[in-house]
């Protein structure tokens, strides 16, 4: 991923709720290298509204896409050890 895209995507972590902050910044930070597939996964959540994301983080949403229910999945198990 280029340096561009990633600072992108670092500000678009930055959200009004903490709990995403900590798990989406946590998420970029154990997974530097993100194939396309997971790029264009995270990036169609960030353009979530925050409710809308942090229910899909604690399981209340499910999506129908495998490759962003995958990455709620993750960020779910990041904001459970946060």
């Amino acid at each position: 991923m280029d340096a561009a895209r990633f600072k992108r995507l670092r500000w678009l972590c930055r959200r009004g709720m903490k709990e995403l902050d900590v798990c989406l910044n946590s998420y970029l930070a154990q997974h530097p290298q993100l194939d396309e597939a997971q790029l264009q996964a995270l990036e169609a959540l960030l353009q979530w509204q925050d409710d809308r994301l942090w229910d899909g983080v604690r399981g209340a949403l499910q999506v129908e896409d495998a490759r962003q229910q995958a990455l709620l999945a993750e960020l779910s198990r990041l904001a459970s050890d946060a």
